[in-house]
């Protein structure tokens, strides 16, 4: 099965190089989010960039963001490390390319090379899917939002960004996260960049239980020096985060929004065990009984449970992996072959798709 994601010249998020770059090298140059890198590490997929163009579906972006016209000039045309503006003031992006150094026409693509195109928003026009009715055509919005049972523009599949373990059974909307990524993925990328220490130590703070950025403070949190391990805070720089993530014991969210679950996939897929409420996260679906907390208390009740019990840590973590496994590949994987299969059987998308539940998996909390 063969695979392309593609984003628009003028998308503020994810890689910007060509095709054939090595995911470790297309976490670096993300603008500001990890997003679906396990298309890579998984499934060998091919990646473009094409060409903002003029044709009415592939302005869709705007109904939820709207950026100014000079961000949208500056993303086509200057690197990404010297855009300024919104929220590009306070990232840090490795990146000193631009997306005018990799992208192409969308006609200059052979589509047809592909059984699946997952487009971040409306990439590629109406005109040019329906030039290739045997690939399967996908697209996500950016911004995640309700769409309903419709999918429009022409596509065949809407991926809605959700994590519930519902499996797709034909043309439809599909639920499908941001962030998709394996059990190990960026494990495996952040021994890349750093050594993991066997006996990893330290509390790292979830960026949402603090408003500010950058995050310079997570005091609901400071607590965790008590009990011997050190506070670790979200680092703008993806890398330098990444290893903070990657060679902490713990990720914890404790206050403050209500997330969709993509960091919590990050810090799993980096072998790092997850503590957090989960009624807090759209993705709760993914956390064992054993993970959850509710307030300080617990957190020192686990964290002290934990490290008295060695095993105990290891064989909650692989529980979280084998999640991670479930709910963030294998029912969005199966998902978009069943609509594969579907449309390839002459099948339409249809008003609703989803049904069946990832397998082997105790729903404990949704």
């Amino acid at each position: 099965m063969k695979i392309a994601l593609v984003k628009q010249d003028i998308y503020q998020d994810l890689y910007v190089c060509g095709s054939g770059t090595a995911p470790e090298a297309m976490l670096e140059s993300t603008i500001m989010r990890i997003g679906p890198l396990g298309l890579f590490t998984l499934f060998g997929s091919d990646f473009f960039i094409v060409k903002m163009r003029g044709e009415r579906e592939c302005g869709a972006y705007r109904r939820n963001y709207s950026p100014p016209r000079e961000v949208l000039r500056q993303l086509r045309t200057r690197p990404i490390k010297e855009i300024t503006g919104e929220v590009f003031d306070y990232l840090e992006p490795r990146s000193t390319l631009s997306h005018a150094d990799f992208s192409v026409e969308a006609e200059s693509v052979d589509w047809g090379r592909y059984d699946i195109v997952i487009s971040i928003n409306v990439s590629v026009p109406t005109s040019i899917v329906r030039s290739y009715p045997k690939t399967l055509w996908c697209y996500m919005m950016g911004e995640a939002v309700g769409g309903g049972p419709f999918v429009e523009y022409g596509y065949d599949a809407r991926l809605s960004q959700d994590i519930t373990g519902n499996v797709a059974g034909g043309l439809g909307p599909v639920d499908f996260p941001y962030t998709f990524l394996g059990p190990s993925c960026l494990e495996g990328i952040a021994r890349s960049f750093c050594a993991i220490p066997s006996e990893k130590r330290g509390v790292y703070a979830e960026i949402n239980s603090t408003l500010e950025r950058p995050v310079v403070r997570a005091p609901q949190l400071e607590f965790v020096g008590k009990l011997g391990h050190e506070l670790v805070l979200h680092h703008q720089d993806i890398v330098t985060n990444l290893q903070r993530v990657a060679t902490s014991k713990y990720f914890v969210k404790l206050g403050g929004r209500k997330i969709r679950g993509n960091s919590i996939i990050e810090a799993i897929s980096a072998g790092t065990l997850v503590l957090m409420d989960p009624k807090d996260a759209m993705g709760g679906l993914l956390l064992p009984k054993d993970a959850w907390i509710h307030g300080q208390a617990d957190i020192e009740a686990r964290i002290t449970e934990f490290d008295r019990d060695p095993d105990r840590y290891r064989a909650l973590l692989e529980e979280e992996r084998r999640r991670v496994s479930n709910f963030v590949v294998d029912a969005p994987m199966e998902g978009l072959l069943n609509c594969l299969d579907h449309k390839r059987r002459g099948g339409r998308p249809a008003r609703s798709s989803l049904v069946g539940i990832a397998r082997n998996i105790k729903r404990d909390y949704f």
